[in-house]
């Protein structure tokens, strides 16, 4: 017995701030033979623990149990009652069953936000004969009427009819429905009024840390503006400086250059990869229209002061040989033969411009005008 005692010595203290104020602390099933590595409590193990705050003028039950036996809840109540203690408060999480016994002495009872209470008719049972059985049942039916007796203490809107009808029933109540009915005097929020918040403030200790635990980069403490003379302005930021040009319109080709060289330069090749493309394009069109007559043009088309597409060069062609004299015996059919030819040509050289230059359409119409130039 004395050892199984001496492990039971954390569950009173006096507090520590010299208020006077004693603590004992009651968790686990109520059994008639507590043991410790169960976290059960027994009558007798809060008998020594009241001992331990008997000078005590404030004392504090807390209470997280889920019930047990009758008898021992009873003597638990008895040994609070006897108690000193010129004010006794009740502090509940679970407080079920016989555990609510451990409330009714007590000044006040507090619930805590979450918490629970179970009121019911007491248990048991027995073998022997018929008198016995319901001579066992009917001392069960005087413990619930004593019960219901005390309880109804502790809850005046309640008659013990009432609270027997309740305990017949087996009843939960929270909270709130234990502080309606009178049981509890008071709720206590677990969680902090707002909610939990997090401070953004971290010592450079906290930093260096994080830095070894997770390879946190730390922050870097922002630099305190200068303090400014009478008639200078801030520094723009890159920010401000960027919604300043917005609002100024569209940037130059210098201010482009200078904030993003990089990007203006890949602009620009991309540019000249586009020019060479198209410049070795009009050099095949002109070469597939060109022969020895119409030499002279072509090269100045390809490298002229004046460069040419290669519609256009073949405009030029066609001006040349209609500037060719021609032999009078063919001025009546052939001459007319011709100026449908030409009329044919001169719609497919507009209809190639139109078609981005189709290479077959060049190279036929290069093939007539060589005709053409033969019938002059």
């Amino acid at each position: 017995m004395n050892n199984r005692l001496e492990k039971l010595t954390f569950r009173a203290q006096m507090s520590a701030d010299g208020a006077n104020v004693g603590n004992v602390y009651i968790s686990g099933p109520i059994t008639s033979w507590a043991w410790d590595d169960f976290n059960e409590t027994d009558s007798v193990q809060v008998r020594r623990e009241l001992e331990k705050v008997a000078d005590a003028q404030t004392l504090n039950i807390y209470i997280d149990s889920p019930g047990g036996y009758l008898d021992e809840g009873m003597t638990m109540m008895r040994l609070i009652k006897e108690h000193k203690a010129s004010r006794k408060n009740a502090y509940c999480m679970e407080c079920a069953s016989a555990a609510t016994l451990l409330c009714i002495p007590c000044d006040t009872v507090t619930a805590y936000e979450g918490g629970e209470f179970l009121f019911h008719m007491p248990r048991g049972g027995m073998s022997g004969t018929p008198k016995e059985i319901i001579s066992y049942g009917e001392g069960l039916q005087k413990r619930a009427q004593s019960v219901a007796e005390l309880y109804s203490a502790r809850m005046p809107g309640k008659t013990v009819e009432d609270i027997l009808a309740m305990m017949e029933d087996e009843t939960w109540m929270t909270p709130r429905e234990a502080m309606e009915c009178g049981f509890v005097n008071a709720i206590e929020k677990i969680a902090p009024e707002g909610g939990t918040t997090m401070s953004a403030k971290r010592t450079p200790e906290d930093e260096a840390l994080l830095a070894k635990l997770i390879g946190y980069k730390p922050r870097t403490a922002k630099a305190t503006p200068p303090e400014l003379k009478k008639g200078e302005s801030a520094p723009t930021s890159g920010a401000q400086s960027n919604k300043n040009k917005e609002e100024k319109g569209h940037m130059t080709l210098e201010e482009l250059k200078k904030d993003a060289p990089e990007l203006v330069e890949e602009i620009m090749q991309a540019g000249r990869d586009e020019g060479i493309l198209q410049e070795r394009a009009r050099m095949k069109a002109l070469d597939a229209i060109g022969d020895e007559d119409s030499r002279a043009i072509i090269e100045e088309a390809k490298y002229g002061d004046t460069p040419m597409t290669a519609p256009e060069a073949a405009m030029a062609i066609l001006t040349q040989m209609r500037g060719k004299p021609k032999p009078e015996e063919k001025k009546s059919e052939s001459y007319m033969a011709i100026r449908h030819r030409e009329t044919a040509q001169m719609n497919r050289v507009e209809a190639g411009a139109a078609e981005d230059n189709d290479e077959e359409d060049v190279r036929a119409m290069a093939k007539e005008m060589a005709r053409a130039q033969k019938a002059y």
